[in-house]
């Protein structure tokens, strides 16, 4: 099992590897001169095959031979102007190894076909999942108020050129076209859960200075060098044990619980400047890996900065998955409709949203189980807001409260409401 999920993610990251694709802008722009078309811009994608080709194989299609070929087609996808299935079953070929078989137990059952039938086949779906990623994009666009484009015809399944005319702001636009928004709903884990592994932590970060450092005092290769060394060793023994005494994770992650910035029942790991989030969420990953930090609390940090006079200081609150995957308490599609509003005797702007009847009834019981404790709403692996249950909640109807503008609340809210693509999808020209 753990083999499988680390050739899984071997084939995520070939896939992220799959769109660093650049192509000449020839084609599109013969396109539009011969048809007279002068758009305000034209954007190029391309969706995920890989994806594509690891939801229609095998079960067990995560070998060597499997990840090996995929790269190999990956590699080259950067560099040809072929389709990706093409080149994925070239590499198979290569290595002796026929395409059916990769297909034989999934959703093709392809045992009885030949590779070129298989090659079609698989072809085709990459062509439907494109169209419903197109659909997708149209339902995006006219959600923000895009009306006025043109897709263009593409000689390769997996790619989309769409013209968009009369574009206010491209950047938004293009921000939008791509995006994942991905909206979950997480239970949170208080003080007593993590309170004492963050010291276990500040300990390894002071046993990883200490042997940093030491390391540093023994690499000499000349006598200039060891003089030199010298003198730093004299100058650690004035300051006598200062090095032992340092909290390494506590300089840079300030925990508001030990300061009476938040009581003890809070999710709230700390705050720590935006230069610093970096190296405390390393030092959190090698932490479980040292088996020293709970496995089921994934520390994620805010969209927001702490406070608006702290541009770039951003709070870390600890996550809880589920029991029985790790997972938020609720994802997918959750979100019917959601509104920026105005909160006149604040003056800030919120987020108010309606959940799908399915989701209402999920919510209500998540909030029914989690009285008096926080339920943090995440979008896009940043917490937006984590909000501390008083009662069960029925009627499915929430807000996003913060120090939103309404420009940001208006963004937000356009996030929620995009659909979702089937499989990913990445600009490679724009």
């Amino acid at each position: 099992m753990y083999k499988k999920r680390i050739a899984k993610l071997f084939v995520t990251l070939l896939t992220i590897g799959c769109f660093s694709c650049f192509f000449s802008c020839n084609y599109i722009n013969e396109y539009m001169k011969e048809h007279g078309m002068k758009g305000d811009m034209v954007v190029r994608m391309e969706i995920s095959v890989p994806e594509v080709l690891q939801s229609l194989a095998n079960p067990d299609s995560t070998d060597s031979v499997f990840t090996s070929a995929m790269a190999m087609a990956c590699e080259r996808h950067e560099k040809e102007q072929t389709a990706f299935v093409d080149l994925f079953a070239d590499e198979l070929k290569n290595k002796g190894v026929a395409l059916k078989s990769v297909f034989s137990e999934g959703k093709l059952k392809a045992d009885e076909l030949t590779d070129d039938k298989v090659v079609k086949i698989l072809k085709k779906e990459v062509k439907q999942t494109a169209n419903n990623s197109i659909s997708v994009m149209k339902s995006r666009l006219d959600k923000i108020g895009v009306t006025d484009y043109v897709f263009l015809p593409e000689n390769i399944e997996e790619r989309i050129t769409i013209e968009i005319h009369k574009v206010k702001d491209p950047e938004y636009v293009r921000k939008m076209i791509v995006i994942a928004a991905n909206l979950e709903f997480w239970e949170t884990a208080e003080f007593m859960e993590f309170g004492s592994s963050l010291n276990a932590i500040n300990n390894m970060a002071r046993e990883i200075e200490e042997k940093e450092q030491t390391d540093a005092d023994t690499m000499v290769v000349d006598e200039k060098k060891r003089a030199v060394d010298s003198l730093f060793r004299d100058v650690k023994e004035s300051q006598g044990d200062l090095l032992v005494q340092r909290s390494p994770l506590y300089e840079i992650l300030f925990p508001t619980y030990l300061y009476g910035m938040s009581g003890l029942n809070t999710p709230s790991m700390g705050i720590a400047e935006a230069v610093d989030t970096a190296k405390v969420s390393y030092y959190i990953r090698l932490a479980k890996e040292k088996n020293i930090f709970p496995s089921y609390i994934y520390p994620t940090w805010t969209y927001r900065t702490y406070n608006e006079n702290d541009s770039t200081v951003y709070e870390l609150v600890a996550l809880r998955g589920r029991k029985e995957d790790g997972k938020a308490a609720m994802s997918g599609d959750i979100i019917k409709e959601a509104k920026a509003m105005m909160d006149e005797e604040s003056g800030y702007a919120y987020i108010g949203f309606d959940m799908t009847e399915e989701a209402a009834l999920k919510w209500a019981n998540l909030t029914r189980e989690n009285i008096d404790r926080s339920i943090a709403i995440v979008l896009n692996g940043r917490v937006y807001c984590y909000p501390r249950v008083r009662a069960e909640i029925t009627n499915g109807r929430n807000e996003i409260a913060g120090t939103f503008t309404m420009k940001e609340a208006q963004e937000i809210a356009d996030l929620l409401n995009l659909a979702k693509y089937p499989v990913s999808v990445r600009i490679i020209e724009d």
